[in-house]
């Protein structure tokens, strides 16, 4: 495996649990394992519970996709409460023993962004950055006012205008909006 590229999409679960971002990861790593299978090896770090029993159905289910979960601990009741540990990660890609070049690490908006850029700075690899909700524009239907929303919008682009290699949106608009928040023109729309 050490010819193909190894890319590693950092999520907070594998499927639907936990929210769009997580069933999205799940399909993307799917579809591009498939489209991929001889130059690429995807691989996906995704939070477990020691006491999820699902878990290993899941690592079943991914490996038949041709996707390797990396599992990575967390504290507390949901993972997407806390920052997500680069240490974790890195630890869970020395485990698997097949060598330890990444050369892509995809992390999602805000939930796994900023950990994808934190695994690349200590360990190596490009950074991809996905871009899913436009906090802006939508704070009239999630209910997000004042401080929160502001919060929000300030890491978004702290986030996109800090360090990636390649930037992607799902969709038209938010390629417009990431358009706009980080003056790039090299954005790739993913549709899904």
């Amino acid at each position: 495996m050490a010819d193909k590229t190894r890319i590693v999409l950092i999520a907070t679960a594998w499927g639907p649990l936990l929210g769009g971002i997580n069933a999205f990861n799940q399909k993307l790593a799917l579809a591009m394992a498939e489209v991929g299978s001889d130059a690429v090896e995807i691989l996906c770090a995704v939070a477990a519970s020691k006491s999820d029993r699902r878990f290993n159905d899941h690592v079943r289910s991914a490996a038949e996709g041709g996707v390797t979960l990396l599992p990575y601990s967390y504290e507390g009741e949901d993972p997407r409460t806390g920052d997500v540990s680069a240490i974790e990660i890195i630890e869970a890609v020395k485990a698997l023993g097949r060598g330890e070049e990444i050369n892509w690490w995809i992390g999602h908006d805000v939930v796994t962004g900023f950990t994808a850029q934190d695994v690349s700075e200590r360990y190596g690899g490009k950074v991809g950055l996905i871009h899913h909700m436009a906090h802006a524009r939508y704070a009239n239907l999630t209910g997000d006012q004042g401080d929160k929303l502001l919060n929000k919008v300030e890491a978004q682009e702290r986030l996109f205008n800090g360090r990636a290699e390649a930037l992607f949106a799902v969709g038209p608009l938010l390629k417009e909006s990431l358009e706009e928040i980080t003056s790039r023109d090299d954005v790739t729309e993913i549709i899904p």
